[in-house]
């Protein structure tokens, strides 16, 4: 019969390392957790919770909805064939953007009130844009960020943005600005796209559009990055068409759950 060895805690044990592999063993066991779960758990304050569950975030570990609630972030979900799949699927489409734009471009998914970049396929001319592939951004100011945000319900969109975790993180949003963010998303779902006129970067315009799937609510959105000095060719109507081709295509292959054809 074979002997089952117990496993102690070894007495150099680093304290926070042991607190985040706690609560990534929480996110496993349930769909999702609150806060205020957490730091029960670890017997702490919410803002030693808050803190863990931050950096889990920037590290893809665990993700936020827009109800606050934590669960596995894209690092965890799903088994690696799985995310192997997806890397594959975005890197196809992706390609066939790039060389229909000419401009580097990116997949981007809302994590709470970031939107994180899953994958970069940067332009092979001209100026270019580099490799930004894991980097988060403000989802508020990235133009597929916005393409994600317009599709939350008003309740939803002001609780991520306005509720108490917003404030904790100092990120909380003026009433005017979020009067301003309304009409620009109603705006989005109006024209179908989003601009991003230098807020992330000086240097730096983008388009972007929300994926989208039928099987979930869009998760996913596409962006079109260019140089500031070539600011006017985002509201080029031939460059939203071919980012909109490429979405619609995306998302029947997202929905169907299957990979991109070899043509």
């Amino acid at each position: 019969m074979r002997q089952v060895r117990v496993v102690k805690q070894p007495p150099y044990a680093v304290g926070s390392v042991d607190r985040a592999l706690r609560v990534i063993m929480l996110l496993q066991e349930r769909d999702d957790v609150r806060l205020a779960e957490v730091a029960d758990l670890l017997g702490a304050s919410p803002s030693t919770a808050h803190r863990i569950l931050s950096t889990l975030v920037y590290r893809g570990f665990a993700e936020q909805d827009s109800s606050h609630r934590y669960r596995l972030g894209p690092r965890l979900q799903g088994s690696r064939r799985d995310a192997d799949q997806l890397d594959v699927l975005l890197r196809s489409h992706l390609t066939t953007l790039r060389d229909e734009t000419g401009a580097t471009v990116s997949a981007l998914a809302l994590e709470g009130r970031s939107a994180r970049i899953l994958h970069t396929v940067v332009a092979t001319r001209g100026h270019h844009i580099s490799e930004r592939t894991g980097t988060t951004l403000p989802a508020v100011e990235a133009s597929a960020g916005k393409a994600l945000l317009a599709h939350l319900s008003r309740a939803d969109l002001h609780a991520l943005l306005t509720g108490r975790h917003a404030a904790l993180q100092g990120e909380g949003i003026t009433p005017g600005r979020l009067e301003a963010l309304e009409a620009e998303l109603a705006r989005v779902r109006e024209e179908g796209v989003a601009y991003n006129l230098r807020r992330t970067e000086a240097d730096l315009v983008a388009v972007g559009c929300a994926v989208p799937t039928r099987a979930r609510a869009p998760w996913l959105g596409l962006a079109v990055s260019l140089p500031a000095v070539e600011g006017d060719a985002v509201r080029d109507p031939r460059l939203h068409a071919a980012l909109w081709e490429v979405a619609l295509r995306l998302a029947r292959d997202l929905d169907a759950g299957s990979q991109p054809d070899s043509a």
